[in-house]
């Protein structure tokens, strides 16, 4: 068989092109498809993995909100201690209370997603990153500009606080907020025939102090006060009462033997 007008060997030429043509052509539709299906493939690998990552994030975030308080207080501690912000002066610039935040930080409140929203922006990052404890936590020189300048306001207000302090001391200005000695002249006067909490005889050796929020400021103090008058001589001398109904702190009442 051959064409009109070609030799046989011609005609054989031209199917042995035709084939190769052929062949190169479905090689290289066949290529083709297999570029467009890798893409789409490592589409879909990339889109199954970034659903996958939102998937694992929303489920710490709701573990949070579940009942994992402590974990995102941890880590709102963590971040806080890195700015060098005290409870208090976190509080301050958060606009709440010290207490508020210190719970808050010991897991004893519940954080809604707003609330979680709001503190993570103030160090620069989002709500899942906050609640991440794989997530690095950012230096101070990372965050906003804002919680840089407080964090800069508060250590120079605690250095001139310290300086004031240093000055006093040498000019012998210190006065103790309350001691053993003040403590008895109390007891001396009949402080102690009714029952009384530490808190109620560190404001009566510290009238100035009046403010609600600067009474929390002296916890630490009246603490000790606590610890004195539950020991030592003040033992032997005072009975420890327990709270009243609805309270949580003891109290204090000079003992019947001792009249």
């Amino acid at each position: 068989m051959s064409f009109v007008g070609y030799s046989n060997d011609e005609t054989l030429n031209v199917f042995t092109y035709t084939y190769w043509l052929i062949c190169n052509l479905v090689r290289l539709f066949h290529n083709i498809f297999l570029c467009r299906a890798n893409a789409l493939f490592r589409a879909l690998d990339t889109k199954v993995v970034n659903e996958f990552k939102i998937a694992n994030k929303t489920y710490k975030i709701f573990a949070l909100m579940a009942g994992d308080k402590k974990e995102f207080g941890k880590q709102l501690a963590k971040y806080r201690k890195v700015t060098g912000l005290t409870q208090e002066e976190y509080a301050k610039l958060k606009g709440t209370a010290s207490s508020y935040i210190s719970k808050l930080e010991n897991g004893e409140v519940n954080i809604q997603v707003d609330s979680m929203k709001e503190h993570a922006a103030t160090f620069g990052v989002t709500y899942y990153q906050i609640g991440n404890p794989d997530f690095p936590v950012p230096s101070l020189k990372e965050m906003p500009i804002e919680i840089q300048n407080a964090s800069e306001e508060a250590r120079q207000a605690r250095e001139e606080k310290a300086k004031e302090k240093a000055a006093q001391k040498s000019r012998g200005e210190v006065d103790k907020l309350w001691s053993a000695k003040k403590i008895h002249e109390l007891l001396g006067k009949g402080f102690f025939k009714e029952p009384h909490t530490s808190k109620e005889v560190f404001l009566t050796l510290n009238p100035a102090i009046k403010d609600k929020e600067e009474i929390k400021k002296y916890s630490i103090e009246i603490g000790k006060i606590t610890a004195s008058l539950s020991s030592g001589k003040f033992a032997v001398l005072l009975e420890k009462l327990p709270p009243l109904e609805g309270e949580t702190t003891v109290r204090f009442v000079e003992k019947k033997n001792n009249e």
